[in-house]
């Protein structure tokens, strides 16, 4: 690393504080020039306030700055210094001839970045939501990052998404020296490190900006990711698909500066891996080729049974239309309540529950001995517990993919509860009404408010009751109340993982009684 930087000095640094704070200042919706106006700086070899105010009256339109905005912008500069922050400039000898980065021109950051011998960074291409904790790229993350850490580097990183995010918590929890690249700027990485790791943990932050923006967030990822791979002495690669930016970046690395590099080798090619068969086979330096086996599901029967036999019902024993049903959602990232370390955390010790799904949902509801109320997709601020009259059987004609939440509005999963007994705790059905009605409902009933303004707005077809605060299943009998699941594997699953005196059902195929 103390090949490709030079460090500021403080005059040096103050200078491109200044410049950095008052592009922040520049109004929307252009970009601001910043690295246009540091590399033009820089070029200047100008030195001293007296040359600094000269050229920033002469690049900066007078109307976006006041009087004192040099002044203060000169003493935030002085601030980050006595905060430990700092700026560095790349080498023209640390790389080959013709291959200095031109972006960014000034790389921003806090803490040591020799605080380990090296840094290794994990990419991998954009993942689905809702990740299985069985899933082959996952298991490859947990298996490779201790054995990295045992090469003696420290891992770079970043905030945001899932892998990062994997990386970053496993550093943290391990006392493993973390670097941290920012999307945004290093004052709003240092503000991520703290609320990732706590003020305790002495992180490591860098970002190509000071506090401003650059650009929009498709940009900033790509200039995030690019750092990353620059920063970083060995690039683990776990699954990278075909034509996307960050192949791009990862190939341009290797032309600008080559790195070694691990590549999980899939057993077949695929759409979702394909970047893994290019990057290995154009590879010009270090690599060493992993193969991982794919993760053995542990079945159900491989769990300690927590509550024996539960009774199983049969569907010809229920008067379906005499209960209303809870029907529970995968949850994608932390529970309510749980922090994201604590979810990062599960996922890379492959716990029961991890994956959040809608059978996890449940299991966890029937764990707590609750259904927890919530605001979501309600107005107003009381939590409520929804409902559906609506039956399993008539899952199909009901449910749809909802694109603006990336979730099915229905999951075959949940808990029925006879109507006498929601009713006895204050449930009623939902009140589909337009608007401009919700002022005029009584206090006491404003909770079951559900928009109605067809046909935009339209959802009297899910039949919904509500109930207010949390839903208590403790004291229930198992002639109130059944849990429900789409088929026995899951029963079962369900069965080992919690213990819970309500029969379960798997409804057949036989239609919804008329």
């Amino acid at each position: 690393m103390d090949r490709l930087v030079r460090f500021l000095d403080p005059d040096e640094f103050r200078a491109v504080c200044v410049i950095d704070c008052l592009c922040a200042r520049l109004p929307p919706p252009n970009d601001p020039p910043v690295h246009g106006f540091l590399a033009e700086w820089l070029r200047t070899a100008a030195r001293g306030d007296t040359a600094l105010k000269h050229w920033v009256v002469e690049h900066f339109v007078a109307s976006s700055l006041r009087a004192e905005a040099f002044d203060s912008a000169r003493s935030l500069a002085d601030r980050y210094l006595k905060r430990g922050f700092w700026g560095a400039v790349w080498v023209p000898d640390g790389f080959a001839p013709g291959k200095v980065p031109e972006c960014p021109p000034v790389l921003f950051g806090f803490g040591s970045l020799f605080a380990a011998s090296g840094w290794a960074a994990f990419f991998n291409s954009r993942k689905e939501r809702l990740p299985s904790p069985e899933s082959t790229w996952l298991k490859a993350v947990r298996e490779l990052l201790p054995a990295v850490v045992s090469k003696g580097v420290g891992l770079a990183s970043s905030l945001g998404t899932l892998t990062y995010d994997l990386a970053a918590a496993y550093a943290v929890r391990r006392g493993v020296p973390l670097l941290l690249v920012a999307a945004a700027g290093v004052e709003a990485s240092r503000k991520g490190m703290e609320a990732f790791a706590g003020r305790s943990h002495e992180g490591i932050g860098v970002a190509c900006m000071l506090s401003g923006r650059c650009g929009p967030k498709a940009r900033r990822m790509a200039c995030r990711d690019r750092l990353l791979a620059l920063l970083s002495d060995l690039h683990v690669i776990i699954e990278i698909r075909s034509g996307g930016n960050l192949l791009k970046t990862l190939l341009d690395q290797q032309f600008l500066q080559p790195r070694a590099r691990w590549i999980v080798m899939p057993p077949a090619w695929q759409a979702a891996n394909a970047g893994n068969f290019q990057l290995a086979g154009e590879c010009i330096h270090r690599v060493q080729r992993i193969s991982v086996a794919p993760p053995v599901t542990v079945a159900a029967t491989g769990l300690p049974n927590r509550a024996g036999k539960r009774r199983r019902l049969l569907s010809r024993d229920l008067r379906r239309d005499e209960y209303v049903y809870h029907y529970t959602r995968s949850c994608p990232g932390p529970w309510p309540g749980q922090s994201r370390g604590d979810y990062l955390r599960s996922l890379l010790e492959r716990e029961p529950g991890s994956g959040h799904s809608a059978l996890d949902t449940l299991s966890r509801i029937l764990a707590e001995g609750r259904i927890r109320g919530s605001t979501r997709l309600v107005r107003g601020t009381d939590p409520v517990v929804s409902w559906s009259a609506r039956t399993p059987w008539e899952l199909m004609s009901i449910r749809h993919w909802s694109r603006a939440l990336i979730r099915w509005t229905f999951e075959p999963y949940g808990i029925a509860v006879r109507k006498t007994s929601v009713r006895n705790r204050g449930g009623k059905p939902a009140v589909y009404v337009a608007a401009r009605f919700h002022q005029r409902l009584a206090l006491e009933d404003r909770h079951r408010f559900q928009r109605h303004e067809p046909p935009s707005c339209a959802w009297k077809h899910e039949r919904e009751w509500r109930t207010e605060g949390d839903f208590e299943l403790t004291g229930l009998g198992e002639d109130e109340a059944f849990i429900f699941v789409p088929d026995s594997r899951d029963a079962d699953t369900l069965q080992a993982r919690v213990s819970a005196t309500l029969p379960v059902l798997v409804p057949d195929a036989a239609p919804d009684p008329k």
